[in-house]
């Protein structure tokens, strides 16, 4: 007699041949996972060797220097190149120090002098070993010195002069000076213009005899003239307080000047001090 048939909406029986086949295939599965762990391990325990440990530690030393290697050439090419383009230089040093003793400061400044701007420098005989002084090197004595800055009065200004310590004269030159000037007035000093200030770029300087040789881009000639001849008697008047310095020859962007700025301000071949009074900061 035929069976009754399925209320419509029932779960279908269990496939009983199906749940085998499934089983088989995740009994299958997990015996390949459990052979790959076997072989993984043997093939481990064979290239790590009795101490795993050491097998881990020797392998970062490995992938250290792999990216050590690479690193230290660089840097060794570095001090390479570094020690090649020193070396001529370290020459001429050592011929210095031997010259120096015999032929006195002014030989030496003439056989070794550089072209380059304000960095040159030559050698300087100081007893057992050599020191370099630049070419601007200024002989002061003394503990302070004065900056020129300029100041209102009614329609025309005056040329104010304020006192600067100087922390070691043995390292005072030319550069140094005029880069103070450069940083203008200090908070104190209050009424004070810089027109020699930031923006003017320094190209370079030397000191020859008592002449400074200064070079200076075109933003020498920006302003009108008024502006033009304070800036111009503010470096005059800062540098020639020195002994060393008689004049200033002035030239811009490497080129000889005899005007300069849109109003074509006269420049003579040497700059000096004139009939200009200067006074001293006492405040506002």
């Amino acid at each position: 007699m035929p069976g009754k048939p399925a209320e419509q909406g029932s779960s279908p029986p269990w496939d009983t041949e199906r749940s085998n086949r499934i089983l088989l295939i995740l009994a299958g599965v997990l015996l390949v996972l459990i052979f790959m762990d076997v072989q993984a391990r043997r093939h481990y325990e064979a290239v790590a060797g009795p101490d795993p440990a050491q097998y881990a530690r020797d392998r970062l030393d490995q992938a250290r220097d792999s990216f050590q290697a690479p690193v230290q050439a660089t840097v060794e090419d570095i001090f390479r190149g570094a020690e090649e383009t020193t070396e001529l230089p370290a020459q001429w040093a050592e011929q210095a120090r031997q010259q120096v003793g015999a032929a006195g400061h002014e030989a030496v400044d003439r056989a070794l002098e550089l072209e380059g701007g304000p960095s040159t420098t030559i050698a300087e005989d100081i007893g057992q070993g050599i020191r370099v002084r630049p070419l601007d090197r200024l002989s002061y004595t003394g503990d302070h010195i004065y900056l020129y800055f300029v100041r209102f009065t009614g329609q025309s200004t005056r040329l104010i002069r304020v006192q600067r310590s100087v922390a070691d004269r043995r390292e005072l030159t030319v550069s140094a000076v005029l880069n103070m000037l450069k940083e203008g007035p200090a908070l104190r000093e209050r009424g004070l213009i810089n027109n020699f200030g930031a923006s003017m770029q320094i190209r370079s300087v030397r000191l020859e005899g008592r002449i400074v040789h200064l070079d200076m881009d075109d933003s020498i000639g920006r302003m009108g003239n008024h502006v033009i001849k304070d800036r111009l008697d503010q470096i005059v008047y800062t540098l020639t307080q020195f002994s060393d310095v008689g004049g200033i020859q002035l030239t811009v962007n490497g080129q000889p000047v005899s005007t300069i700025g849109a109003g074509n301000f006269p420049v003579p071949e040497i700059l000096q001090r004139g009939t200009r009074e200067a006074f001293d900061y006492t405040g506002l």
